[in-house]
């Protein structure tokens, strides 16, 4: 990523992480979920964590495309997820990150950049209200 995606990244991801929240809990029920087997909910409960601001959530997520679980394999989507996980200090996300563009095109790590640009435009709509 040039140096001026990374800023924009990391400033997103800070308005992201910090909007409001009421809940936490997506994520421990995600983490339950997965200990229970239940790839699909927990998933689900990743998703949601995210949405909350829970940066906990973003490598999990990754990973949950990485290997196909509770979600179709997507290496692109996982390049996504790590990639924030990376710029919020996750200290796994840059080697998941690097296997997953690994399995990706040139072509395909262009397509991943834009979908980290439409999440970062996604949530900085709320804090431009």
């Amino acid at each position: 990523m040039g140096k001026q995606m990374n800023k924009e990244l990391l400033l997103a991801t800070t308005l992201i992480f910090s909007l409001p929240t009421t809940s936490w809990a997506g994520f421990e029920e995600g983490l339950e979920a997965y200990r229970a087997g239940d790839h699909n909910k927990a998933f689900t409960e990743y998703q949601l964590a995210v949405e909350a601001g829970d940066e906990r959530a973003l490598g999990r997520l990754g990973a949950m495309h990485l290997y196909g679980l509770g979600t179709e394999q997507d290496y692109s989507s996982a390049y996504v997820w790590f990639s924030l996980a990376n710029e919020t200090g996750d200290p796994n996300a840059a080697r998941f990150r690097d296997a997953a563009s690994s399995k990706l095109t040139p072509a395909q790590i262009r397509q991943a950049e834009i979908k980290i640009g439409k999440y970062i435009e996604k949530f900085e709509k709320p804090s431009e209200q």
